[in-house]
């Protein structure tokens, strides 16, 4: 029987070394089904950050990452703070349970909404979310009709 050897690999912008790399985007584009990627503290803009199914994406203490869209198929995301970013919704797409684990999503909201779902499905456990709005009465987390389940939880 075959098996699926996995690594780690270690997003840090000022270290050098087998396995390291000093983007985030480096380091998904670099790994494989069943890699975790451990990110450094820091401050990351990614406009678009996309994982292989069956990865582990995991922060530090003090890793914040701006994003606007998550492609992260069949992904646990632990201990990270998120933001979104060019007055866009934070929009989760194509990712089939995906979960997050302790983590902060920050939303400023520039429209009727902030956390848009589409052809995914969430899991948050003890995830905080900060959503503040601009110009609106409703704050909206929109999914589309094939997102199968979005739940919340805490301890």
């Amino acid at each position: 029987m075959d098996k699926i050897l996995s690594s780690v690999l270690i997003v840090d912008a000022n270290g050098s070394g087998p396995n390291v790399y000093p983007t985030i985007e480096q380091a998904t584009l670099n790994s494989k089904m069943g890699d975790t990627i451990i990110i450094t503290a820091g401050t990351y803009q990614v406009p678009i950050l996309t994982t292989v199914k069956h990865t582990k994406l995991f922060g530090m203490e003090g890793v914040i990452v701006y994003t606007k869209n998550l492609t992260c198929p069949l992904t646990t995301i632990e201990n990270i703070v998120f933001h979104n970013m060019d007055k866009c919704c934070l929009y989760i797409r194509d990712s089939p349970d995906v979960i997050f684990r302790n983590c902060e999503l920050h939303c400023k909201s520039y429209s009727k909404f902030c956390l848009r779902l589409k052809n995914s499905s969430v899991i948050y456990y003890n995830t905080l979310f900060l959503i503040s709005c601009n110009n609106s009465d409703i704050v909206q987390v929109i999914t589309s009709k094939d997102c199968k389940y979005l739940i919340f939880q805490s301890p």
